[in-house]
């Protein structure tokens, strides 16, 4: 156990693992990649 460190408990989030950076939980860092739409350019045709 460790001494004078308190653990959070699992269902207050204690053993989720964040992405470094913005501290995202790992299973939410790719959603935002998911979320992206390419958008094709559109050139006036002459």
């Amino acid at each position: 156990e460790l001494e004078d460190l308190n653990r959070i408990p699992t269902n207050e989030g204690g053993d989720e693992y964040l992405v470094n950076g913005n501290m995202l939980p790992l299973n939410q860092a790719g959603n935002f990649y998911n979320t992206q739409t390419t958008k094709e350019s559109e050139e006036p045709k002459e």
